[in-house]
């Protein structure tokens, strides 16, 4: 992920391609005020109302989950089938709170995010795991102008599916009335749905126009756009995020009252700012991953033989349902790119029992073993610093020693051994 850090708020040079797109904007701007009038009251209304079907988009979804509030609220849009299955990837949403982890590390931010010219911004986020492709293009005006606010502004946001079927959801430092003249400047429809919600689309059933400045950075993730209180919506086709918009309203399961990853929420603590939703096809291992240079042929035999001799000295890794991996505020990369910060390994069980021996085995796992991707010892990775089980949900919390990015880059690059169920073919 790249960022550029070019263009602060304050002495911003602006470039030809910022200055044509504010005076579209500008000479737009009157019409398209008058237009939207009517329009903006009608999005203020239903970002202030609740929706059909009772719920309230700023309240704790209806259901039996605690944990971090943001993370539940967003998860109570994504439909329950896209965290049951094992899906294409595996990795069923990815979830940030840019909001608590900036103010944890006291970096400035507004709607238009951190300041380009703080040098704590970058490495403040580069601990979430943003996998909307919208946080690469944050420092892009033409995209930020077409979808009307900055990725780098809002509170908090969640991914969650396999591309190109994915619901994409922000929430907080959303301004309607910028929403709806940027949509129109950028060429969406308003549409209503069958339910009385408004709706903008650019192409209801996935088209892609890759010279359009919205498609041209996310694909069609965005062609079809609402805001729900003070949530985002959007989805590649309109049958999607009417989908999700049953999901919110609780009209349809949602992925928030998931018997699995939904009820894992309770265990993570509310200053939880980042998360991945794993399933236990994406736990693997392959001896693909190249080791680093220095493992000796003794060391990479050992890898091999790691599972084998944990299932001999603790006992096989009981089979699971789901795994989260996340991380608390502070984390942060650091110029000598150390470590900080809580990561945390939630990993569901069918019973206290099994939660009891995951957490054995991969105390073992990780105390005898080395990182597939670097060669170093996991224990010089990251510190198991708590063990526990809550009601079949093995609790294992670490300390961040090598990187910032340690929680998510093993699940990222499937470096998971330790968490892998069976013995490797």
């Amino acid at each position: 992920m790249t960022h550029d850090s070019a263009g602060s708020r304050s002495g911003r040079t602006d470039s030809p391609h910022r200055l044509v797109s504010r005076r579209r904007v500008l000479a737009a701007s009157a019409g398209a005020l008058t237009g939207s009038a009517a329009l903006i009251g009608a999005l203020k209304a239903q970002a202030e109302s609740t929706p059909a079907g009772g719920h309230n988009p700023l309240a704790q979804p209806d259901s039996t989950v605690a944990g971090p509030e943001g993370l539940a609220t967003l998860l109570s849009y994504v439909p329950q089938r896209f965290v049951q299955g094992t899906g294409g990837s595996g990795l069923h949403w990815y979830y940030a709170d840019l909001a608590q982890q900036f103010d944890a590390l006291g970096v400035p931010r507004d709607e238009q995010g951190p300041d380009g010219e703080n040098e704590d911004w970058l490495p403040a986020l580069m601990t979430l795991a943003t996998a909307s492709g919208a946080f690469q293009f944050a420092r892009v005006p033409e995209f930020t102008d077409g979808i009307g606010f900055n990725p780098l502004g809002v509170d908090q946001t969640l991914l969650a599916g396999d591309p190109p079927n994915q619901i994409t959801l922000f929430r907080g430092g959303l301004v309607p009335a910028n929403l709806v003249i940027a949509w129109e400047l950028a060429g969406y429809t308003l549409m209503v749905t069958s339910d009385g919600t408004s709706i903008w689309s650019i192409g209801t059933d996935g088209e892609l126009d890759l010279q359009h400045p919205v498609q041209r950075a996310v694909m069609a993730a965005f062609n079809n756009v609402t805001l729900i209180g003070d949530i985002l919506v959007c989805a590649p086709t309109q049958e999607l995020l009417e989908d999700a918009l049953a999901a919110g309203a609780g009209g349809a399961p949602s992925a928030a009252a998931d018997p699995v990853f939904g009820a894992s929420l309770r265990t993570l603590p509310e200053t939880t700012v980042s998360a991945i939703a794993v399933s236990p096809a994406a736990i693997g291992f392959t001896t693909d991953i190249t080791l680093s240079a220095s493992a000796t042929p003794e060391e990479a035999a050992r890898l091999d033989d790691l599972i084998a001799q944990s299932d001999e000295n603790i006992a096989p890794m009981p089979p699971y349902a789901g795994l989260i991996a996340a991380v608390e505020a502070g984390a942060v990369a650091n110029e000598e790119g150390d470590g900080a910060g809580t990561a945390m390994v939630r990993i569901v069980t069918a019973s206290t029992e099994d939660g009891e021996r995951a957490t054995r085995v991969v105390e073992y796992r990780w105390n005898e073993g080395r990182s597939l991707s670097t060669g170093q010892p996991y224990v010089e990775l990251m510190e198991i610093t708590g063990l526990s089980v809550d009601d079949g949900i093995a609790v294992i919390d670490f300390e961040q020693l090598w990187s910032p990015r340690v929680w998510s880059d093993l699940i990222m690059m499937g470096d998971t051994l330790p968490f892998m169920i069976g013995t490797p073919e």
